[in-house]
């Protein structure tokens, strides 16, 4: 096999039925200590971001509890469920380490925050892992776009993880999250504040995202992705292009000068590449929708607390439904590139009320996708056997249309206290808890 032709293999070779269908969920977590500064993430003379990562992996592996833990560049803890078949059984999981997150931070008078952007610093008042990969990343994002730092440092996400059944399951499951990924940014905003002063209606994580890095970062549509026919193929082309971050010597992180094309033609033994390899540099792409060995959709907000599952569920509504995904992938397929570049550009404002294609409006548009993920949700779970998720759906949509975003929420709610925002911020996270 030649090259695209072993990445596309390695891309498809977790591939299963459709009932047997499993998704993981990936949640990040900003980190301050009680004076609402942003705690350390290599170890020192004060708790760090790596002790707390000790302290959830020896909870996780005294208790034999099935979870990833990692820490992004900037400090930021990251929970990582199991492949699993229904969201209650990683939210009964996910409740359980943040309890024992909480145990943590009470212990070390620490505050976790559900924000998807740091509210109060700029990148260089935050630590940069002393890791050589992120320090290679973070070289190569001060060249590339304005917010490489910010990106890596002050932001916090929730990413999702679905099996795939077959390269048209793929191929459809990528085109429909790529064309709505900007109305999920808006949905799913929750960037209240930046460097100590409200947002107003900036998208701010959604901007940061596109002035990172234009070679690897966006939408698929960005890199002449317009279309689920032969979506799989031009995505391999693409990334044959993109330039590598790092790569491996060994046990060693090296920098590459070259494309990822050329560097895993380079590791070939006898024409062949390892999956490993092939995986390093899938790892590299940070397009809002990805594949590894499964499809990874990447473009909401970390959610506000008790909601850190909604998107999850939003997704797994309008994806893995058989007849529901039919009826998305007809309506995105009938929007033109112009609707979809002008609805990509309308995510840069979480405003609902602005005049969307069709003469409607985001919120109307944000409503029909909606109602079919919730049909999609009582689809999957009679396909699936599983109880209805259709909970962790509704419980934030209420919350997004009574209350509107909750970005917004918080700002009107900070205007109207006479707290100064590190304050605010406290009481929030109390009440939260």
């Amino acid at each position: 096999m030649n090259l695209a032709e072993q990445i596309y293999s390695e891309i498809l070779s977790n591939q299963c039925k459709d009932q047997e269908r499993l998704v993981g969920i990936e949640v990040e977590c900003l980190i301050y200590d009680h004076e609402l500064r942003r705690i350390p993430v290599n170890p020192g003379s004060k708790y760090s971001a790596t002790d707390l990562l000790t302290s959830l992996s020896t909870w996780q592996n005294d208790n034999r509890k099935c979870i990833h833990y990692s820490i992004e560049p900037g400090g930021q803890v990251e929970y990582a469920s199991p492949p699993i078949k229904s969201l209650h059984q990683a939210h009964t999981q996910y409740i359980e380490h943040l309890e024992q997150l909480l145990n943590i931070c009470q212990q070390e008078n620490l505050v976790p925050l559900d924000y998807a952007l740091d509210p109060l610093y700029a990148p260089s008042e935050v630590e940069l892992i002393a890791v050589e990969k992120y320090q290679l990343m973070n070289n190569l994002f001060a060249k590339t776009g304005q917010h490489g730092p910010w990106m890596m440092r002050n932001t916090a996400s929730v990413q999702v993880n679905i099996d795939v059944t077959s390269q048209r399951d793929a191929e459809e499951m990528a085109f429909i999250a790529d064309c709505l990924q900007p109305l999920v940014a808006i949905l799913f905003a929750h960037a209240p504040f930046k460097l100590g002063e409200p947002a107003g209606q900036n998208n701010l994580r959604y901007h940061i995202w596109h002035d990172t890095d234009p070679d690897r970062c966006g939408n698929l549509i960005d890199h002449g992705i317009t279309s689920n026919a032969g979506l799989l193929e031009k995505y391999i082309n693409w990334i044959l292009r993109v330039p590598v971050i790092f790569a491996q010597s060994g046990q060693d992180t090296i920098k590459y000068n070259g494309t990822m094309g050329n560097w895993l033609q380079s590791r070939a033994i006898d024409g062949i590449i390892s999956p490993a390899d092939i995986q390093l540099m899938l790892h590299q792409i940070f397009s809002h929708v990805r594949f590894k060995n499964v499809i990874e959709v990447r473009g909401a907000d970390r959610p506000l607390c008790n909601h850190e599952f909604a998107p999850a569920a939003f997704w797994l509504g309008v994806l893995s439904s058989g007849e529901i995904r039919r009826k998305m992938l007809a309506l995105v397929s009938s929007w033109s590139i112009e609707t979809r570049k002008q609805l990509n550009q309308l995510a840069g404002s979480i405003d609902v009320k602005q005049k969307a294609p069709d003469g409607r409006t985001v919120e109307d548009w944000i409503g029909e996708i909606c109602d079919l993920a919730r049909a999609g949700l009582q689809e999957r779970a009679m396909v699936q056997d599983i109880a209805t998720e259709i909970n962790f759906l509704d419980d934030y949509l209420k919350t997004f249309f009574d209350l509107g975003s909750p970005a917004l929420f918080l700002q009107n709610k900070f205007k109207n206290c006479n707290l100064d925002l590190k304050e605010f911020i406290k009481t929030c996270e109390i009440e939260c808890e």
